[in-house]
């Protein structure tokens, strides 16, 4: 049966740092570790893209590499106001650096980004820190989410350290452009962006074909030929629904196609499995 999760964090990761991650072609190279010390790795994308998969490559990446991994991404995805939420991280960072400073400092103290610079002096090595991942709501304007980047980044930059920020919107692209535009108006902070295109038909194969031999399953493979019968399939509007497809649609279809396979007694799981997953599911939904 397909599985494949993320880990809640490096420590308790049961892969080795070094171990190899599926490789999609819509994926940016990790960045030198020199290269983004003292910046914010700003993550963008369209929603099921896998901006997610990215960041948590690229904290194991510079964990491997020698930075202390910080992974902030189990304080969950934040929708609330940026005085809440960097108050919450600064808790955290505060909790992980220097669980003895008793300064409780208040949400919206407009001494944040120092306290943060002060925090992460106090860090014994360089770290990569994953922040929590930030929603914008569509056109809901971005002040605050940019006022935030430049502080992460100034903080940064002072202290050598690397933030890891997953931006998400309904309005991609157009809320990520006009972020990008007002953070390049600060021209004195480092932030790079990088950008998760859409899953291409190979990508979704390369998911599929990943997962069948991390787990492989002896009662059950797939059949010859799957993957050019299941990139043809995959042009259908009935499995796209007329939308790229995400890696959680993917593994849900799989995951639907294999139990049709085993209700049939089938040995192998076909193209003609998943479409009919797929018709399964969607008139399930209807």
């Amino acid at each position: 049966m397909l599985s494949m999760g993320l880990c809640r964090g490096v420590g308790d990761c049961p892969h080795a740092a070094e171990a190899p991650f599926l490789s999609f072609t819509n994926t940016p190279d990790i960045p030198n570790v020199a290269d983004v010390q003292g910046s914010v790795l700003l993550i963008g994308g369209g929603r099921g893209n896998g901006k997610t998969v990215y960041g948590h490559r690229l904290l194991h990446e510079y964990h491997a590499r020698g930075l202390k991994a910080t992974d902030l991404l189990r304080l969950g995805r934040v929708v609330k106001g940026s005085p809440a939420r960097r108050h919450q991280v600064l808790s955290a960072l505060q909790a992980e650096i220097d669980p003895f400073d008793e300064d409780e400092s208040r949400p919206d103290d407009e001494l944040w980004g120092e306290k943060l610079y002060e925090l992460l002096g106090r860090a014994t090595a360089p770290m990569a820190v994953r922040l929590p991942s930030v929603e914008q709501r569509a056109q809901a304007g971005g002040a605050e989410i940019v006022d935030e980047i430049v502080q992460y980044a100034i903080a940064a930059y002072r202290s050598k350290h690397v933030f890891i920020y997953e931006y998400l919107t309904d309005g991609w692209p157009d809320d990520w452009d006009r972020l990008i535009a007002q953070i390049d108006k600060n021209h004195d902070v480092a932030v790079q962006e990088r950008v998760v295109s859409e899953l291409s038909a190979d990508d979704l194969w390369a998911y599929v074909d990943g997962v069948m031999r991390r787990f492989p399953d002896n009662g059950i493979t797939l059949a010859p030929g799957m993957p050019e019968e299941l990139q043809k399939a995959l042009a259908l509007p009935l499995l796209t629904g007329r939308r790229p497809i995400r890696l959680s649609r993917m593994h849900g279809l799989m995951r639907a196609a294999f139990d049709i396979a085993i209700a049939q007694d089938s040995a192998e799981v076909s193209a003609a499995h998943v479409i009919s997953a797929a018709w399964n599911l969607s008139e399930a939904a209807a």
